[in-house]
This record gives structure tokens, C-alpha cells and sequence, in this order.
């Protein structure tokens, strides 16, 4: 890829049915997902601090989207919510999560399809947060989500979405702009997007240090005057 300007073919991104092949069966998940972060607690304080402190108040009714193994899903956890629903791709992350919190009464687990969120009620959700999770979803599943996080948030509700920028991407630091399993998706793609959904733009936060320098944390609000 000589510039991301050429408009030049890139690698599609495994299906959805691979997708779920992949993690549900083919990763092995030996820390949890704890795996593809730095050591540094400061990695995933900061993103706590960025994408949801400032929005996930005590008592919010709270959606995951792609626990994995749980990593986030602990921290979420411990900042009080009513309910926390977790969607996944992959029955084996829903199975690793139950295992890892018990019977907590405030989870409960839906097996997605990987383009939407069904059995989230509309309009029922005060705070969505997903990552390491968008980062791997291509152009059509990523904005059939959104349109999907627009439905279920209440109006004013926040979502804060990890998702691939590869035109943030330095590519004297790595040739590829894909690296780390990226989309072929581009920070003007999410502006374009929330924009169309008429959604509130709130944080679009890049850093090397975030997921292999080709990604970003954007935080978005539901208008209360919504659509």
C-alpha cells in the first residue's frame, strides 16, 4: 500500500461466520484477552479515564459489546451499574464471562449475530461501551451497529466505540496499515457516520500507544431531541 490516498484494494476482513469460528473455537484466550494490552496499568486506566468515567454515572443500565474474556467487563462492572447486558459473537466469551463473575444478577448475556443487537430493548440503554471489538468489523457491520446503538440508547445516552482509523496509521513505523487484523475503516468514515445518525460527537481520541497506532476511541451522545 503505497498511501492511504490511492484508494488502493485492501484485504477483506474475515467473514462473520469466521469471525465466530475464530474466537469461539480457534483462540486459545489463555489471559483472558489481558493478552493484546501493554503491562502498564496506566494502558487501560487512561481509556478509563477517556471513554468511561466521564459518562457511565452509578446505577446506568450498561452494554458490552464483545467482552471477550472479560477484561473490561470487570471495570464496568465495578463502577456500579443497574444491569450490564454483554453481547457477544461468541458463545465460549459469553461462557468465559459467566465462569469469571458468577451469578451476578445485574449481567445477562446475548448471543449476537454480528450485525445488530437484538434482544436489546429499544431505547433502554444509558451507556455502551465496546473495545478491541469494532476495530475488527468492516464498513457495512460496523454502520448496521450503529444504526443499532442509535435504536437502543436512550436519548442523551453515550456510547464509547474502539474502532480502526488506518489513516492514522504511521507508516514509517509499520508498511501496514492493517497490522493488528485492522478494517478498511477511516477516521472521515466515523465522521461521515455520526453525522448521517445524527449522533453528538464527544471525544475522537488517537494515540500510538492505543492498539498498534492504526486506531481510535470515539464517544458519541444521543441528542435528546432525537430523530
Amino acid at each position: 500500500v503505497p498511501a492511504l490516498g490511492l484508494r488502493c484494494p485492501l484485504p477483506a476482513m474475515p467473514s462473520i461466520e469466521e469471525n465466530r469460528d475464530f474466537w469461539g473455537r480457534g483462540y486459545h484466550w489463555k489471559d483472558l484477552g489481558e493478552e493484546w494490552g501493554p503491562k502498564d496499568p496506566r494502558w487501560k486506566a487512561t481509556i478509563l479515564e477517556l471513554a468511561v468515567d466521564p459518562y457511565q454515572a452509578p446505577g446506568a443500565r450498561v452494554l458490552e459489546i464483545g467482552p471477550g474474556g472479560g477484561r473490561f467487563t470487570e471495570e464496568l462492572l465495578r463502577r456500579g451499574p443497574s444491569s450490564l447486558v454483554l453481547v457477544d459473537l461468541a458463545e465460549k466469551c459469553l461462557d468465559m464471562c459467566r465462569q469469571r463473575f458468577g451469578p451476578d444478577p445485574r449481567l445477562s448475556y446475548l448471543l449476537g449475530d454480528g450485525r445488530s443487537l437484538a434482544g436489546v430493548a429499544d431505547a433502554s440503554i444509558d451507556f455502551c461501551f465496546s473495545f478491541d471489538v469494532f476495530v475488527h468489523i468492516e464498513k457495512a457491520e460496523l454502520e448496521a451497529y450503529f444504526a443499532e446503538l442509535v435504536r437502543v440508547l436512550v436519548p442523551g445516552g453515550v456510547a464509547s466505540i474502539h474502532y480502526a482509523t488506518i489513516d492514522r496509521a504511521d507508516l514509517a513505523q509499520d508498511p501496514d496499515p492493517r497490522v493488528g487484523w485492522r478494517a478498511d475503516y477511516r477516521s472521515g468514515d466515523m465522521q461521515a457516520l455520526l453525522a448521517r445518525l445524527a449522533l453528538e460527537p464527544l471525544l475522537d481520541f488517537y494515540h500510538r500507544f492505543l492498539s498498534c497506532g492504526n486506531s481510535s476511541l470515539v464517544s458519541f451522545r444521543k441528542p435528546h431531541a432525537s430523530r
